[in-house]
């Protein structure tokens, strides 16, 4: 095997492997941005997203300058390009998304701080009784219009 086609192997494998981890930092990308999403205000799987996150973003950073320095003699990462564009965009999507989840999230806690503050514990106790009361309500007609029974 003479040296071109040891470098063309070299190249081949190299190519396949950042195609493939491209594949999978995309994935965990998603994967963490539908964890944040889900997480429903969780504090502990906020902070789980937010990890996941940090290290796709790492993920990205660290195959960039591979995929930059391999791509003028790629035959398959030359094809990725639109995933990277795509997958940048979602990026700044899922940042801007989760601004406004956060600055949403402050409001509220802020919000209901004041309120707590202007009215007294026991009227805070009925107004949280309230709140039950009606999330019950919303439980046991959306079990009706599924069609399950509520219990």
């Amino acid at each position: 095997m003479d040296r071109q086609n040891i470098f063309q192997v070299t190249l081949y494998v190299l190519d396949l492997t950042v195609f493939f981890a491209t594949i999978l930092v995309i994935g965990y990308f998603f994967w963490s941005v539908l964890t944040w999403l889900t997480s429903g205000g969780d504090p502990l799987e906020l902070e789980a997203a937010r990890g996941k996150i940090t290290g796709s973003i790492v993920g990205a950073v660290i195959l960039t300058p591979i995929y930059i320095i391999i791509w003028p003699y790629s035959s398959i990462t030359r094809y990725t390009l639109p995933i990277i564009i795509a997958f940048i965009s979602i990026i700044v999507f899922a940042t801007i998304l989760a601004t406004f989840q956060i600055y949403r999230d402050k409001r509220q806690t802020r919000i209901k701080r004041e309120l707590l503050k202007k009215i007294g514990k026991e009227e805070a106790a009925i107004i949280q009784d309230a709140e039950d009361h009606v999330n019950n309500i919303i439980t046991i007609l959306n079990a009706k219009t599924d069609g399950s029974v509520a219990p």
